[in-house]
Parts: C-alpha cells; structure tokens; sequence
C-alpha cells in the first residue's frame, strides 16, 4: 500500500524518506521503500530490537522516543 501512495504522490528521486516506527514490521517497510529507517524503544521497540537482532534486521537508528528521532532526522538534513 505505501508503494501505492507513494507512486501517486510522485516522490521526486532526490528526496529522502524516513520510516519511524516501534516494530521490526516498520523497519521492513522501510527497507522495502528505499526509506532510512528509525526504531524507537517506545511501544514494542525494545522487544522488537531484541528480535530484530537475533534475526538479522537492523534499522539505521534506534533511538529512545519518538522525539529523539524526530531530532535526529532534522540533524541529519544540515
């Protein structure tokens, strides 16, 4: 569904986007959307880290909360 989306919006190839979610589900999304990816320990995230981990999935960042990865992204585009 988010190919879909995306492909109505028209991403421009230059852009830079940015999946943040609490499961490795998200992680894989991202990866599957040619996103960054940011985990975050909120919600599932610590457990899901772990179990990411053991199976080899690894997302660019994890990082405490939702607004530590909010940061972080804004950082990164300087």
């Amino acid at each position: 569904m988010a190919v879909k989306v995306l492909a109505r919006l028209g991403k421009p190839a230059s852009y830079t986007m940015w999946i943040v979610g609490d499961k490795m589900s998200d992680i894989l999304m991202g990866r599957n959307l040619q996103a960054k990816t940011v985990l975050v320990a909120t919600g599932y995230g610590e457990s899901e880290r772990l179990e990411g981990e053991r199976l080899g999935i690894r997302p660019d960042v994890f990082l405490p909360s939702i607004r530590e990865a909010a940061e972080w992204i804004l950082s990164e585009g300087k």
